[in-house]
């Protein structure tokens, strides 16, 4: 038994159908839309450094003073262990919090408030794509639309949205 399939050629590449959960970047790495952003800031950028503004004003400070040396040491170390272990503990903490709340009101809005699907099809540099509303809907419509292109056929997307 064999199959209809449509001529694919390095000239005319099939069509790859598949379901989208984020919009598309268009093609654009993280490097270039990113690019914008860092030319922005470095014009931004004057030659003054974070550090310039300070200013010891000749301190008299004796720093080998007993109770004065042993407070620098106690908090230099406790600066040390909470910049090495602190810091990654709560940034961890903050990572996981943001992706539970990112997460979460994506998959509300996704599926509790009903927001579409983007179905869609590619071949080469042109895409097409359909909004459906329903993960089992979407999966429905994705398959069809392959077998509509493997079988040679041109689906194209409502005009209305």
């Amino acid at each position: 038994m064999t199959t209809p399939s449509t001529p694919s050629t390095p000239s005319t590449p099939s069509w790859h159908v598949r379901r989208r959960w984020l919009p598309t970047s268009d093609g654009r790495g993280v490097h270039a839309r990113f690019a914008s952003h860092r030319r922005r800031r470095a014009a931004r950028r004057d030659d003054d450094r974070w550090y310039d503004w300070f200013d010891d004003g000749g301190c008299c400070l004796d720093v080998f003073d007993g109770w004065v040396a042993l407070a620098i040491v106690a908090a230099g170390l406790l600066a040390v262990v909470l910049f090495v272990f602190g810091g990654p503990v709560l940034m961890l903490g903050v990572d996981l919090v943001w992706f539970v709340v990112v997460f979460v009101v994506g998959a509300v809005g996704r599926f509790v408030f009903g927001r579409p699907w983007r179905v869609e099809a590619r071949r080469g540099d042109e895409r097409r794509d359909w909004f459906v509303r329903g993960y089992g809907d979407a999966a429905r419509l994705r398959d069809t639309l392959q077998a509509e292109f493997d079988a040679g056929l041109d689906p194209r997307p409502d005009t209305r949205r």
